[in-house]
């Protein structure tokens, strides 16, 4: 429920305008707020989301639902999606290049965020800008090939500290017209031509409640087994100096996307970029 208001004015800021939301049991009031929001269609179910393959089951159908003529952005609520140019272009801008080169999926990958000053608690109720609060990450990532589409698990980040091995990789746009499915959490898809252009999804997971969240998690014993080991992880450091050890000293400050494409974690997208002009 927190997370809601930034994750609306965000995407909306991105160009878009209809939501759809499964809700899985939640007791927080997040059915309520989205039940308020304009442009949002909403699905409850008490299915598990390990059973139904990370949600996947769910997504795919209602994308197949909703968009059976065009393209499906799927990402968490947790999750800003960043590219090139996208303080001026809009998803719909990005949609219109891509189906210009005959492109079927645009992919990013997780990079997670955090706060280097403080761990303590938000007073309750009050409005989080998560770009602005959690802006920090550590840039040591590494790029593998695998057999299934997208072709690369992307790894490291803060997770490297964790000793987890969890794959990053994710293809958040996909074109729902031609048949392309997500698969495992969009860490996969069904074969599709991918654009050589790329982005990140900024993740906000390591936020202030981080402890509270993950006693739900691993009590809930929904996820999979490498999740609740990462969640795990997360409740046997008190704080974040100690959860991250020597990584910390990697720490990069995010200030703009043009940070991700200096540091090689990002491309640039041919006439989105300003990089002539600047």
């Amino acid at each position: 429920r927190k997370r809601l208001p930034w994750f609306f004015d965000y995407y909306r800021g991105l160009g878009v305008e209809n939501f759809v939301f499964v809700d899985n049991g939640s007791t927080d009031d997040s059915a309520k707020y989205l039940l308020n929001q304009q442009g949002v269609t909403l699905f409850s179910t008490t299915d598990s989301y390990f059973g139904a393959f990370a949600g996947m089951v769910w997504v795919n159908h209602l994308k197949s639902m909703f968009s059976p003529l065009g393209w499906s952005l799927y990402v968490d609520v947790d999750e800003a999606l960043v590219f090139d140019g996208c303080d001026r272009k809009g998803l719909p801008d990005l949609v219109e290049l891509l189906e210009q080169d005959g492109d079927e999926a645009f992919t990013a990958f997780m990079l997670d965020m955090f706060n280097l000053e403080t761990t303590a608690p938000k007073a309750s109720g009050q409005p989080i800008n998560y770009l602005a609060e959690y802006t920090h990450y550590i840039p040591d990532i590494h790029r593998d090939p695998k057999p299934v589409c997208p072709y690369v698990g992307v790894r490291g980040g803060v997770r490297s500290a964790f000793g987890t091995g969890e794959e990053m990789t994710k293809t958040p746009l996909i074109k729902s017209a031609n048949g392309i499915d997500f698969l495992q959490s969009s860490h996969n898809i069904s074969p599709a031509r991918l654009s050589p252009h790329s982005g990140v999804m900024l993740h906000y997971k390591m936020v202030d409640d981080l402890a509270e969240e993950a006693q739900a998690v691993l009590s809930a014993q929904k996820r999979s087994p490498h999740c609740r080991a990462r969640y795990r992880k997360y409740l046997e450091f008190e704080t974040l100096t100690d959860l991250l050890g020597p990584a910390l000293d990697k720490a990069k400050r995010y200030e703009h996307y043009h940070d991700l494409i200096a540091q090689g974690l990002m491309p640039e997208i041919g006439s989105f970029s300003t990089h002539a002009s600047r």
